[in-house]
């Protein structure tokens, strides 16, 4: 899709800008600060499923109206799916 790549070419010329491709939500909590999101996943590395941990600023749920993240926000998806 040309408008993933344009997206995807104009994030990575950001350096403030982390893009995890190829993982899988598992879970999240927050620091004990409430500053940062820490963010559980997996990511498959030639047929090794590693786990791992990593805080960010942000978390968003770009995943559809059945979206994990939001299931474990408690939060619901706002409009109609199409």
């Amino acid at each position: 899709n040309v408008l993933n790549k344009i997206l995807i070419d104009k994030l990575f010329k950001d350096t403030d800008v982390n893009i995890n491709l190829g993982t899988e939500y598992v879970s999240h909590s927050f620091s004990n600060d409430n500053n940062k999101v820490i963010v559980n996943f997996k990511q498959d590395e030639i047929g090794n499923n590693k786990h791992e941990s990593k805080q960010f600023d942000y978390l968003i749920a770009c995943d559809g109206p059945q979206s994990l993240i939001r299931k474990n926000c408690n939060s619901n998806f706002l409009g109609k799916p199409s």
